[in-house]
């Protein structure tokens, strides 16, 4: 408790997660129960939400309640039937904000990405955005789209797509509407990767980019700085070795990765979320080999400095 008391109390002060207070090591993994495929998390006002795409046999909004003795439940707030759900923050107007990479309908039109916005009582629809980013969905490959969309304080939006490889969008408002101002692939040491999710904090963007099992950050101020053909990742906190102690039934994760979304809890627990899309676990670190998906918890950890004080 001493350990986890400093922790956070650096955390408190600094105003934003240290990534050098988590142990990739030292985790908490607990099984999310009433959904299939969960693709998004945020924590907003204390409280725990998900987004679940369209493999669930109910997509759309969820809440997210630790019980003591059931672990964790989800509870469905709005359904979107047919979206495809990829991401999900809350939005400037404070209104929830998921990001889905196509409805699936028998309608062209509708295969784009899409930004669905709900209100933040009754979780009524508000709007539906189609913003003009290639997203090649209509060529009937499922893994396309967007996966993340978040606000920059100088006024800009930025946009990330998972298709081959990855790749990041400037959005400017001209005359009142948000228009491309330039791409690029995204690459950590060299090499592409797949991302799945994308947050704005504290002056940083943060991916997690699921194929390298690592979250990986990036300074905004270099997208206006003429970067090159591609944007190079800064790895923050790599958590590879669990792709190992967990398997499910399908060989493809073993390239793809589980690691669905993130996001910071109040007490700076770093909260990742494990996506086996319905398949059952051959192998997990818990013993529990079910086919619910997962919740791994990160605590902070005491820093060696705090160690050799104590």
């Amino acid at each position: 408790m001493i350990a986890s008391g400093l922790a956070l109390c650096w955390l408190f002060f600094s105003g934003k997660p240290d990534f050098q207070s988590y142990d990739p090591t030292v985790f908490q993994l607990h099984a999310i129960k009433n959904m299939t495929s969960p693709t998004g998390l945020l924590v907003n006002k204390g409280r725990l939400f998900l987004s679940a795409d369209h493999l669930d046999p109910r997509p759309g909004l969820y809440s997210l309640h630790k019980h003591p003795k059931e672990g964790y439940r989800a509870g469905l707030l709005q359904i979107l039937p047919q979206q495809s759900i990829q991401g999900l923050n809350m939005s400037p107007t404070g209104s929830f904000r998921l990001i889905s990479d196509r409805l699936f309908s028998t309608h062209p039109a509708d295969w784009v990405s899409q930004v669905v916005l709900l209100s933040a009582n009754q979780y009524n629809l508000l709007d539906i955005w189609k913003p003009d980013i290639p997203n090649e969905c209509n060529n009937g490959q499922r893994h396309c789209g967007l996966v993340g969309l978040v606000n920059l304080p100088d006024g800009s939006m930025i946009a990330v797509t998972r298709k081959g490889p990855a790749r990041l969008y400037r959005l400017q408002k001209v005359s009142g509407e948000w228009q491309v101002l330039r791409s690029w692939p995204l690459t950590v040491k060299g090499r592409y990767v797949t991302v799945s999710d994308l947050m704005y904090h504290n002056g940083s963007l943060i991916f997690l980019v699921k194929n390298k099992w690592m979250l990986a950050s990036l300074d905004p101020a270099v997208l206006g700085e003429r970067p090159g053909k591609y944007l190079e990742l800064n790895p923050v906190f790599e958590f590879a070795h669990l792709g190992k102690s967990m398997r499910v039934g399908s060989v493809s994760f073993l390239y793809a990765g589980l690691a669905e979304a993130f996001a910071f809890d109040e007490g700076g627990q770093l909260l990742v979320v494990l996506n086996n899309k319905g398949y059952t676990f051959d192998k997990s670190p818990d013993q529990v080999l079910d086919e619910r998906p997962k919740l791994l918890v990160f605590p902070p950890v005491k820093a060696d400095s705090d160690k050799k004080s104590n």
